[in-house]
């Protein structure tokens, strides 16, 4: 039998089939790598978005555990129907009002005349019940008046006068069009509105609903209620239910994200 000499030629790989596995490892890798990019950009998306979220549902439990205490009134003037004959406050409800304040102090009976009276113990005034803004006051230290941070009465908390709203431009944080201020103390000039969220907030609506038998055609046997626009002092003090609604706008990724948030709130005292 012929013994070989030398070992059988080894075929190695040509320049062609290394070139075609190169490409199938480049199509391979592109594909694993475009798959961990949208994996990547998934998740920060979603974690800004959910950060717009909370940052919105942040702001809204703010606002309604604050709106939820509207009311409290050691005065027993914001929510006196029965009196006078009607629930705004005319005759002589402002007296007993007034009769009230003098026995607390004299210097409050004073400053509240001097700034229109009895009406300034409401717990939402009129004016300031629209759809972008909102103001509540609240007896919260029981001290028989209802807010601001001056010398006529220097213990009553920032927080007993608030204004919500939506605003433009100042004071809202840099770079952000529009945004939720919250306004403490507001006739005493003690503080300056502050931003609560530092999003686009592009809509704040707060739709007003009354207790029944309270505003005409309201009634138990009618049903839930439905939203109002408050005219009168009467028909502000009829108010027993709001519902905010609140949509944030924020760009993630180059694409405009949009989140919206609903909130009823009950105003306990009423």
């Amino acid at each position: 039998m012929a013994r070989p000499d030398r070992l059988a030629p080894e075929r190695g790989v040509t320049l062609t089939e290394l070139l075609v596995a190169l490409a199938i490892f480049g199509l391979v890798m592109a594909g694993v790598i475009t798959t961990w990019t949208k994996a990547q950009e998934a998740y920060f998306v979603g974690s800004d978005v959910a950060e717009l979220q909370q940052n919105v549902r942040t702001a809204l439990d703010f606002m309604v555990r604050e709106i939820q205490s509207t009311g409290r009134d050691a005065t027993v003037c914001a929510f006196d129907y029965a009196f006078g004959g009607g629930t705004d406050c005319t005759n002589a409800k402002v007296t007993r009002c007034t009769t009230q304040l003098t026995a607390i102090s004299a210097t409050q009976s004073t400053f509240y005349n001097s700034i229109n009276g009895c009406q300034s113990v409401f717990a939402i005034p009129v004016a300031d019940a629209t759809t972008t803004r909102l103001r509540i006051r609240a007896d919260r230290n029981d001290n028989g008046s209802v807010a601001r941070e001056t010398a006529a009465d220097p213990d009553d908390p920032n927080n007993e006068d608030v204004i919500y709203e939506l605003r433009t431009g100042s004071p809202c944080p840099t770079g952000v069009p529009a945004c939720i201020t919250r306004h403490a103390s507001p006739d005493s000039g003690a503080t300056s509105p502050e931003a609560m969220i530092a999003v686009d907030v592009s809509t704040l609506i707060f739709e007003y609903f009354p207790k029944a038998g309270l505003v005409a055609g309201c009634t138990v046997a009618a049903g839930p209620c439905n939203a109002f626009t408050p005219s009168s002092q009467a028909d502000a003090d009829a108010i027993q239910r709001i519902r905010i609604t609140v949509k944030a706008f924020s760009q993630v990724a180059g694409n405009d994200v949009y989140r919206t948030l609903v909130s009823d709130v009950m105003l306990k005292n009423r």
